[in-house]
């Protein structure tokens, strides 16, 4: 048993730790500082951003910038496959005019650190398109493998499964 005086100290100090406000949650409306680097969970949202705004407009070169030349692709449809048959069955995709596009559903990605290599960043989105004239939706849930290395962040490994 602590002595009483010491009690106090502690329950006093601990007083004082909780009364001292934790910083915002990344995405909470505070930009980081000009001059720090941005955590994990921002860098990895904004990879997310990029790759499929880059999907959404149908850019293929560079949708395909982003992912590592040594890309798995899993589906759990289609199995895997490598960067050339993605690169390929996207211009097919694009070139159907299906109108697809994709949606992060909000408040599901998660980031996790993989140390000394990238990170996981896991979470549903949902695609929409045409087919036979009516708008077809569903959401699936995804996981990425970000890998950081000379030439910048690329997803390395991605696994699309829940269709």
């Amino acid at each position: 048993m602590l002595p009483r005086s010491r009690l106090l100290a502690l329950l006093s100090l601990l007083g004082c730790l909780l009364a001292v406000p934790s910083p915002p949650a990344a995405g909470a409306g505070t930009p980081p500082a000009k001059d720090a680097a941005p955590d994990l969970a921002t860098t990895v949202a904004a990879l997310d951003r990029e790759l499929f705004d880059a999907f959404n407009a149908q850019q293929l070169d560079r949708m395909m910038g982003m992912f590592a030349e040594d890309l798995e692709f899993y589906h759990d449809k289609d199995g895997l496959q490598t960067y050339a048959v993605v690169k390929a069955d996207f211009e097919k995709m694009f070139a159907s005019n299906s109108g697809i596009r994709r949606e992060l559903v909000p408040n599901t990605i998660e980031v996790y650190p993989l140390p000394s290599w990238g990170a996981l960043e896991e979470g549903s989105h949902k695609f929409c398109h045409l087919e036979n004239g009516q708008q077809d939706c569903g959401t699936f849930k995804f996981v990425i493998l970000w890998r950081q290395g000379p030439s910048g962040w690329k997803a390395a490994r991605v696994m699309s499964y829940g269709h």
